[in-house]
């Protein structure tokens, strides 16, 4: 029995329920990561999660340029595409209910491979929050006496990130003097989090976390 429905929100209207959005009958096959970029708890950082999807496409459903597809014109980057249990998954330790957010991330793109023998596939990619900010510049003018939650704030401000998709702990550490200028976003981020010896991370529902070093 699949224990995962695959979620894409083709609408952008911030939900996953409408037609075509559980796409998980046309999955073949997943591959996705998340986690640290190596395993010391201490120092490893998180890296942004990744998903790869091989998808079952004969009708053509995936292919961006198909005016008959039920989701033509949606197929676009930046579609948030959602892993969770499915309705009737068991419950495990530590408990895990249905419905529950595994990853979050963003689409990336659709790579189509059609097929002389009508075994037409696509490659769908995503990739998570923390991998869109990588993409963006950060400028921030001087702050004073900024601690390091509100600094992780301002840059997510400056590239973009809503207020609904951040949780940051009240960091232990008041910079006297703090900015940015153009400069990588993930990297800003980086400084702040090495400056509290804290941690960034991607929570399961595609939000930013930030925890002090506590």
């Amino acid at each position: 029995m699949a224990v995962y429905k695959i979620l894409v929100d083709w609408n952008n209207d911030g939900d996953f329920g409408d037609a075509n959005e559980d796409i998980s009958a046309d999955v073949i096959a997943i591959e996705s990561f998340r986690g640290r970029d190596y395993a010391s708890q201490l120092s490893g950082r998180s890296r942004g999660g990744a998903l790869i999807l091989t998808l079952e496409n004969s009708a053509g459903m995936y292919n961006s340029f198909n005016s008959s597809s039920p989701i033509y014109g949606n197929i676009v980057p930046g579609r948030k595409v959602r892993i969770q249990t499915n309705d009737s998954f068991p419950y495990t330790f530590p408990i895990v209910f249905a419905g529950t957010p595994i990853w979050t991330g963003y689409l990336d793109r659709i790579d189509v491979q059609p097929s002389v023998h009508n075994a037409h596939q696509a490659t769908l990619r995503a990739s998570g929050i923390l991998a869109r900010v990588a993409d963006k510049k950060a400028r921030v003018a001087m702050q004073t006496n900024r601690r390091t939650d509100q600094a992780v704030g301002d840059v997510l401000d400056d590239v973009g990130i809503a207020a609904g998709d951040r949780d940051l702990e009240t960091g232990q550490t008041t910079m006297t003097r703090w900015w940015v200028e153009d400069k990588d976003a993930l990297n800003a981020l980086r400084d702040i989090e090495m400056t509290e010896w804290g941690f960034l991370w991607e929570k399961a529902d595609g939000g930013v976390a930030f925890a002090d070093r506590h």
